[in-house]
């Protein structure tokens, strides 16, 4: 007889192509419970390269594809268990390549239990010409979770013409969820060549990259965490950013512009730096890559 158990598991497995689920060890330690991963997705074993918070757990996300292409649709999805800290990023920006048909997705739900910290910290997009990308972040927390994410892209086109192409369309959505699905917040945006670049209000002037960096907690007062984050960026160079509370007393933001990639990758840097000292009370390892 089949075992319907299993069936049903393979059924869900048919949906993602990166599923992963922390657990916390006896001895304090975060580690993966529960993993599957499929094409394009590599996963590197747990690494613990921070002193402080003893037994944080990192994982390093790879892909085999080279980017992201027309027609691709990848869904992953993160569960962080209770009392779970756990840093998630990549090897390396990620290409999305031109797209003279069709368009790409990229869907991520993170859910994020009682007490858990839980780090998303991917290395920015890079947009090449004609590319079409629409990219979903969903998070579902607890009240006493802690999340901070990091979220930046940068238009490129590798021909350097002097009238450089740029990315078609970008939509991009953060929709921040209790454990029950009730909405807290949601940034949704959308940016194209005809309304991202150009010599008129709102638009990038000679900014071609963004990074938007979240620390979404409820238990932190939102104006002290804006005061930390404001002289970070006082700090930087030749960037354009602001800070601001997010709805419902559930932490800050802040959005940074930039020339070029490297700026961007610096205040994201410093601004989860700023953050872990925060939540945590001690600055975190530099991520090697």
């Amino acid at each position: 007889m089949p075992d319907p158990r299993r069936e049903m598991n393979l059924i869900q497995r048919e949906k993602w192509h990166l599923d992963l689920q922390f657990e916390k060890s006896r001895d304090e330690q975060t580690f993966l419970l529960h993993q599957f991963s499929r094409y394009p997705f590599h996963l590197c074993r747990v690494q613990y390269l921070d002193k402080f918070p003893k037994g944080l757990g990192t994982v390093y996300l790879q892909s085999s594809a080279g980017g992201i292409f027309s027609d691709d649709r990848l869904c992953c999805r993160f569960h962080a268990l209770p009392e779970t800290m756990a840093h998630l990023t990549s090897q390396a920006s990620t290409i999305v390549h031109r797209m003279d048909h069709g368009y790409a997705e990229q869907n991520v739900t993170i859910r994020a239990e009682e007490s858990c910290l839980f780090e998303y910290l991917p290395d920015p997009l890079i947009l090449f010409p004609k590319a079409r990308l629409r990219s979903k972040l969903k998070i579902e927390m607890a009240p006493t979770a802690t999340v901070m994410l990091g979220d930046a892209f940068l238009s490129h086109d590798p021909d350097s013409k002097i009238q450089p192409e740029h990315f078609s369309e970008y939509f991009n959505e953060i929709h921040v969820t209790d454990l029950s699905g009730q909405s807290i917040c949601l940034d949704r945006n959308r940016a194209g060549e005809g309304n991202f670049f150009g010599n008129f209000e709102g638009c990038m002037g000679t900014h071609s990259a963004m990074g938007t960096f979240y620390l979404l907690n409820q238990t932190l007062p939102s104006e002290q965490i804006c005061e930390q984050f404001r002289s970070v960026l006082d700090s930087l160079g030749q960037t354009y950013s602001g800070v601001s509370t997010l709805p419902n007393q559930s932490g800050a933001w802040a959005r940074i512009v930039a020339p070029n990639i490297a700026e961007i990758r610096l205040g994201i840097s410093e601004l989860w730096r700023a953050a872990r000292k925060m939540v945590k009370g001690s600055f975190p390892s530099i991520r090697r890559k």
